[in-house]
């Protein structure tokens, strides 16, 4: 019995002396353990200033990316926008070239037909000259045809003259007087004591000059039915009893006479509002 208690007494005092290290050993760990509670208390508020200071920075960053979106998508905006006026510029483009082309084809239409026409009009004026020139020597024809019969009409009186004496002739009529040649304008007279020359006497009417060109060899004047001016007629110019050069009528209207100065004209000599004579 005394041995039992002996046991639990000893069981106490080691259960006792197991308290005491235990207490102490726990007590160690205890303030171990606080510290470290505060090492992580301290790292604890430091992480949770930091976070709070992240936080913030992610605030910006989330104001900046807002911008940054609004930006983008403003830019978008006027992308889009500059990529509808390219689309439209490019329409209008190609519709330019389009009317471009289009007035490339015209003006070579229009080329094609101004050489047809001007080919046309170089083909009629030839036609034209030629045909003027046909005018022209028929007309010439019919003025020789006339100067022939005047001439042998001229030449027979001449014969008849010479054949008559001489105190006879001179007592009837003198100087024998011949009409005027048709269509000349011109008055002549025969002498048979002079061997029957033929002199001029008078010229045709006066008529008034309206232009002259040396350049374009061209002479204007003034046109009346009295005149008898047809185209194709050479016409020798006196003024002041002095012949200054022959012209020939190209065109004569109404009230004008367009006329080509031939070589050896004193055109120079002429100017417009003089007045001349004709002499065909």
């Amino acid at each position: 019995m005394k041995f039992l208690s002996l046991i639990l007494r000893v069981f106490a005092i080691a259960a006792a002396v197991a308290a005491a290290v235990i207490f102490f050993v726990s007590k160690g760990k205890l303030a171990e353990l606080d510290a470290q509670l505060n090492d992580a208390q301290e790292a604890a508020d430091t992480s949770r200033a930091e976070l709070t200071t992240a936080n913030g920075k992610i605030g910006e960053l989330e104001a900046n990316l807002n911008t940054e979106r609004n930006k983008a998508a403003e830019t978008k905006r006027n992308l889009e926008g500059v990529r509808a006026e390219l689309y439209t510029s490019r329409q209008e483009l190609t519709k330019a070239q389009q009317d471009m082309t289009q007035a490339r084809g015209s003006i070579e239409e229009l080329e094609d037909t101004t050489r047809r026409l001007r080919a046309d009009l170089l083909d009629t004026e030839q036609k034209l000259a030629s045909a003027s020139r046909e005018a022209e020597i028929n007309q010439l024809n019919e003025r020789i045809a006339e100067l022939s019969e005047a001439n042998e009409e001229l030449e027979a009186d001449l014969e008849e003259a010479k054949a008559l004496p001489k105190n006879t002739a001179l007592a009837a009529s003198g100087p024998a007087t011949v009409a005027p040649v048709a269509g000349s304008g011109v008055s002549l007279s025969l002498d048979p004591t002079a061997g029957g020359t033929i002199s001029p006497v008078s010229v045709g009417p006066a008529t008034t000059i309206q232009n002259v060109s040396s350049s374009s060899g061209l002479l204007v004047l003034d046109s009346r039915p009295e005149l008898g001016l047809a185209p194709g007629q050479t016409i020798t110019l006196v003024q002041d009893l002095q012949a200054v050069g022959k012209v020939q009528i190209s065109t004569v209207t109404e009230t004008l006479a367009i006329a080509n100065i031939l070589p050896g004209a004193l055109s120079s000599g002429l100017a417009a509002g003089d007045s001349v004579k004709l002499l065909r």
